[in-house]
């Protein structure tokens, strides 16, 4: 009866039970690598899907066509257009201020399994998911400049909450030898740095692009008139003038009433003497210069402002604008001590232009100009900062020299996108989009 306790061969079963069980574990490792390297890339389509649809959507608010963005960006990443589901969640879903509308980019694939078949499991689906939209960019100062030196001077530029860029590839591309200091929240500059720099710039940055390249100049009108009455000339008194086509108009004294209609301004318009005028809301075509530099008061009410010529106050009474865009093709002097104030304005010009004193402009939020407080196209331009100066929104000036500078001034939230900038005083920056949560300057930022 000893075969009862005959124990031979069992070393054999327990081998072949083991080697079944380690077989089948090497098959999940196997598998589940394999897997977990496919998900990351379907993760990186997911990615590269939410990221072209919230930048598609940024500037067509259109989710048919973010749709198609971002199942195309998927395409590209190895994974059809069939497999991603694209939806549009609403802010209220991330809490973001800077947009209303997120793009979810949602791809399933489902991917064969190798060795796991053979415990019957043939496939597995992948799922990633990734929501993108709009966030604020750190920005403040773009300098699009790619020769030479493109940020210096002697002053002390504060600007601790924004970044600044540097597109020069020169050497010598951020050049504060002169005693001139940048205290920021980061420089980047392609090139090289000299001078105090706090933090030090982070050299060898791939240069920016223009982030407002696509934004258009006004359509401006024009028109000489024919069958113009002479200049008009007041020297005292009070006046009103109808709509009509003038050779232009002199006050130096009283005030004079442009009563609303179509003006036609073959000429400047000078202010002087004391003298106080108000444009009613109407269309004026000026050409040649709207020169304020009296010590009364001009209000420029809403309507459209066509100037040929420059848009200065230069005396010491105020300037009113209204709501609106502005176009002065000659440029801006607004360097008197007199107040320039306009809610909601936008300027467009071509010529140099200088801005100092008392002044509180900001820019439109929302519409067509929205966020854009100046849109120079050529010439230099200078702001100098005061302590009775407000200044907010975007400074666009993509191919002129800026010479920031004044005694600094902590109302100054304004973004800058210009040829290259000079330092001087002491200037301070705060972020535009601080006061505009849906500033053109935000970045298509990835929230989940």
């Amino acid at each position: 009866m000893r075969f009862r306790k005959d124990e031979s061969g069992q070393m054999i079963v327990m081998l072949a039970v083991s080697m079944t069980a380690l077989m089948a574990f090497m098959a999940l490792a196997v598998d589940v690598g394999i897997l977990f390297h496919v998900r990351r890339e379907v993760q990186i389509a997911a990615d590269a899907a939410a990221m072209a649809g919230a930048l598609d959507y940024h500037y067509n608010q259109s989710q048919s066509l973010a749709r198609t963005a971002a199942q195309t960006a998927a395409s590209q990443n190895g994974v059809s257009s069939g497999s991603v589901n694209v939806t549009f969640p609403t802010s209220g879903s991330y809490g973001s201020p800077y947009t209303t509308v997120f793009v979810q980019a949602i791809v399933t694939v489902p991917n064969p399994t190798m060795f796991m078949r053979l415990f019957g499991m043939t496939s597995v689906n992948l799922v990633s998911s990734a929501v993108a939209g709009q966030g604020a960019s750190q920005g403040c100062v773009w300098s699009l400049g790619v020769s030479g030196t493109d940020i210096s001077g002697s002053g002390a530029l504060t600007a601790t909450g924004c970044e600044i860029y540097d597109n020069s590839s020169s050497g010598s591309a951020l050049d504060l030898s002169g005693g001139g200091s940048i205290s920021a929240k980061q420089v980047g500059v392609t090139g090289g740095s000299i001078g105090s720099v706090n933090p030090r710039a982070i050299r060898g940055m791939i240069p920016v692009k223009d982030p407002l390249a696509g934004l258009a100049a006004p359509g401006i009108p024009g028109s000489s008139g024919s069958g113009c009455t002479k200049q008009k000339t007041y020297t005292r008194g009070f006046h009103t003038l109808a709509s009509g086509c003038y050779d232009g108009i002199l006050i130096s004294g009283g005030s004079l009433t442009l009563t609303g209609g179509n003006y036609v301004i073959n000429g400047d318009i000078t202010i002087t003497g004391g003298a106080s005028v108000t444009f009613d809301s109407g269309n004026y075509i000026i050409n040649g210069n709207l020169a304020h530099s009296s010590g009364g008061t001009v209000t420029l009410n809403s309507g459209s402002y066509t100037i040929s010529g420059a848009l200065s106050n230069s005396g010491g009474g105020p300037l009113s604008l209204s709501s609106g865009q502005y176009v002065a093709e000659g440029g801006l002097d607004l360097t008197g001590p007199g107040a320039v104030t306009g809610a909601g304005v936008s300027f467009y010009t071509g010529g140099s232009s200088t801005l100092s004193g008392s002044m509180n402009l900001t820019a439109p939020i929302g519409g067509a100009e929205n966020g854009i407080l100046i849109f120079q196209a050529g010439g230099t331009l200078t702001i100098l900062e005061t302590g009775n100066m407000t200044l907010q929104g975007i400074v666009y000036a993509p191919s002129a020299p800026l010479t920031v500078g004044g005694a600094g001034s902590s109302s100054v939230y304004a973004d800058f996108v210009v040829g290259s900038l000079n330092i001087t005083g002491t200037p301070q920056l705060q972020n535009y989009a601080l006061i505009n949560k849906g500033t053109p300057l935000t970045k298509i930022v990835m929230v989940q």
